[in-house]
């Protein structure tokens, strides 16, 4: 018997067999929202196991919202680490702009106090969370084809594998994305390279290069036409992550060989001691590859058969502070609207309502997270372009004062982005959007909208729901009968 920790969730008239492909952070948060609406729900991932290595999420608050509501935020808030502060520097090491966040003012702000993640250990939380409530997950399940007169997904295998709904959670270089485009996916990766690895935090504040950096800061240097920063990560704060983001021709002028640690040395010749020194210390260097592809126009197949979500249909570039999160509101969106499905003639009209309440939250989050890369590119241009800006007079007196993070924030660098823009994009209820969609527009007999409690948005432990034979909680209707 799984666990019965689940949100009071109204469970389908009609049971779908879903199968979900892919096994990441979206995949794991769509197939538990959608088997919490009373589906059975097979996840298929290419991969042996889940996620490996050091890549890094943030975990804004609509993010912890959600993770709260579904019982898990604790185990993410172990595992985490809490931005406090924030400093930003020229590529030569002079300070642009410091701040400290006291949790009161964060909470003002943003809803709750930022905080980093190991990718992997968030899709662990997520495996876990999936599986407790009866999801089934295949690893090294390759899909190879996909028909949909079935539907059905074919694998690698040979195994032909049925379903009445395909969810694509395989990322913006998936097939099923494919099929939703009816055609190839043809994208350039972007003239730009993306290499992150780990330090730990002891050796950091070993170096005396490094008595100025904070345990708990994220800190930024601005490099013409890059970025690097150091970012606080892990329980209890035992890591450092370095991110370096730089063009290719760049690295190609630099050095034709090596290691990435040699690439990074050559790039960042003449830089910050402190670059060139978190250079040295940095482990487990990795790069990234990222593609120029925009948000998808069609999130489903017009069939009602096969649905996008994360980055497979709004693929976001790295680092992004809202890209876990718009995953997993896609997820309760989506389990949300399957909650209401009573036939398979249903299915386009409530893939529909999803890309209608999705596309456009989606569309804006990406859009500032581009001004954010855009406030960085403008400003490291003219940093590099002739003198640094002169400081202002605020922080003239801050650093006379000897407080590295007094509040003198140069707001010039980040005004409109998204990290900084607060309850629109940190207090977003996606799961209160689906409500007052089916309210207003969904089909069929009920169009009542449900509290935060019913539709499990709320972080109160509910009652134990009655089951099925699998161990679903049934509808009203269906206890009744």
């Amino acid at each position: 018997m799984f666990s019965e920790r689940t949100s009071k969730t109204r469970k389908a008239p009609l049971k779908l067999q879903v199968c979900v492909i892919g096994g990441g952070f979206s995949g794991l948060a769509a197939a538990y929202a959608i088997r919490l609406a009373g589906h059975d729900v097979h996840v298929y991932e290419a991969q042996p196991g889940v996620e490996k290595g050091y890549n890094t999420a943030y975990i804004p608050a609509n993010l912890a919202n959600v993770l709260t509501a579904w019982g898990v935020y604790d185990k993410a808030e172990k595992l985490s680490a809490v931005i406090g502060a924030a400093s930003v520097k020229t590529r030569s090491g002079e300070y642009l702009s410091k701040i400290r966040w006291d949790e009161d003012k964060s909470a003002q702000l943003n809803g709750s106090r930022m905080r980093r993640i190991f990718r992997p250990e968030l899709q662990s939380i997520l495996y876990d969370l999936a599986t407790s409530v009866g999801v089934r997950v295949s690893f090294s399940s390759k899909v190879v084809g996909v028909d949909l007169d079935g539907p059905c997904i074919i694998l690698e295998n040979g195994d032909i594998i049925d379903a009445d709904l395909l969810v694509g959670a395989d990322g913006s270089k998936g097939p099923l994305r494919r099929v939703v485009l009816q055609q190839e996916d043809d994208t350039d990766p972007l003239d730009s390279r993306f290499v992150q690895g780990i330090i730990p935090t002891a050796d950091l504040k070993a170096d005396p290069l490094f008595a100025d950096l904070a345990v708990d800061e994220l800190r930024a240097w601005l490099v013409p036409d890059g970025f690097c920063g150091l970012n606080v990560m892990g329980p209890r704060n035992t890591f450092f992550t370095l991110t370096c983001i730089f063009k290719k021709s760049a690295a190609e002028a630099a050095t034709q060989n090596g290691s990435l640690t040699d690439t990074l040395r050559s790039v960042f010749t003449g830089a910050d001691p402190q670059i060139i020194r978190a250079i040295e210390l940095a482990q487990e260097l990795e790069e990234y590859m990222q593609l120029d592809q925009l948000p998808l126009q069609h999130w489903y197949h017009e069939s009602g058969r096969l649905v996008l979500t994360g980055s497979a249909c709004h693929p976001i570039r790295f680092p992004a502070v809202q890209d876990c999160a718009l995953s997993v509101e896609d997820a309760q969106v989506l389990g949300y609207l399957l909650s209401r499905v009573s036939s398979h003639d249903q299915l386009p009209a409530l893939l529909d309502g999803y890309q209608e309440i999705r596309q456009l939250r989606c569309e804006e989050v990406i859009e500032s997270e581009n001004r954010l890369r855009g406030a960085i590119r403008a400003r490291s241009a003219q940093g590099f372009s002739g003198p640094p800006p002169a400081p202002s007079e605020r922080r003239q007196q801050g650093n006379r004062d000897g407080k590295p993070f007094e509040e003198h924030f140069d707001s010039s660098i980040v005004e409109g982005t998204s990290i900084w823009d607060g309850t629109p994009t940190f207090q977003h209820d996606a799961l209160g959007e689906a409500e007052h969609w089916w309210k207003h527009w969904g089909t069929g007999d009920e169009a009542e909208q449900y509290s935060d409690e019913d539709s499990g948005l709320s972080g109160a432990a509910p009652e134990p729901p009655a089951s099925d034979e699998d161990g679903v909680e049934t509808s009203d209707d269906e206890a009744a009968s």
